[in-house]
């Protein structure tokens, strides 16, 4: 799938949640001769095992098959023998930019989350499973369910919106100009155990994470 592709497409889960993977925290990768716009799903080294994430890509793929059928959505292992999508252990959806600036893309992206904004419940369910599938991160102590987010506010305010949208409250936390570490929104303790019954992960690996403190 190119990125004029995922612009034609119709809001189902699937689309949904490939923009919940990219939409956060842009990222482009150049790969062998060409350029694209990721999606990853990242897990600390030695953290995941090869079953677990397995099981994660299979259900990540059958999504796709059943929501989009033909459409060939690429999906790589972030570590391959030609070359590295992310340092992390995981894989990574790819969307080709083709010819298409960062600022066009930004602009593709901003339409569909306008149009998934009006869309069915559903598809909102799977933008904020993507955002949360792909690489957040559980705080055993305030037990926050966190994504490093883009300092955009106003991406940070329509991803926000979403998520209310389906019941949840988060919070932003919003660091200084010139902060090493990204922005991030995070889940509020009080929704935590309905965004397991109600969101939830296709990652074993962040479910049994979430299900032990929450």
């Amino acid at each position: 799938m190119n990125i004029s592709e995922l612009e034609s497409c119709s809001i189902n889960p699937a689309v949904a949640y490939i923009l919940g993977l990219v939409y956060p925290l842009y990222k482009e990768k150049d790969i062998l001769t060409k350029s694209f716009l990721v999606g990853a799903i990242n897990h600390q080294p030695g953290m995941i095992n090869d079953e677990d994430l397995a099981v994660h890509f299979k259900s990540v793929k059958d999504l796709f098959d059943k929501e989009l059928g033909d459409s060939k959505v690429q999906i790589t292992a972030n570590q391959t023998d030609k070359y590295s999508v992310s340092s992390k252990a995981g894989f990574s959806i790819l969307i080709e930019k083709t010819n298409v600036s960062k600022n066009e893309c930004l602009k593709i992206l901003d339409k569909k989350i306008q149009e998934l904004k009006l869309s069915d419940i559903v598809n909102r369910i799977h933008f904020v499973r993507g955002c949360f599938d792909g690489r957040s991160s559980f705080d055993t102590t305030t037990h926050y369910i966190s994504i490093d987010v883009d300092r955009d506010e106003i991406r940070q305010n329509q991803i926000e919106e979403i998520i209310n949208s389906v019941g949840l409250d988060v919070n932003i936390n919003r660091r200084g100009e010139g902060h090493p570490k990204n922005d991030q929104i995070r889940i509020q303790k009080n929704c935590g155990e309905k965004f397991m019954k109600t969101i939830g992960f296709y990652s074993k690996r962040r479910t049994d994470i979430a299900n032990k403190y929450i």
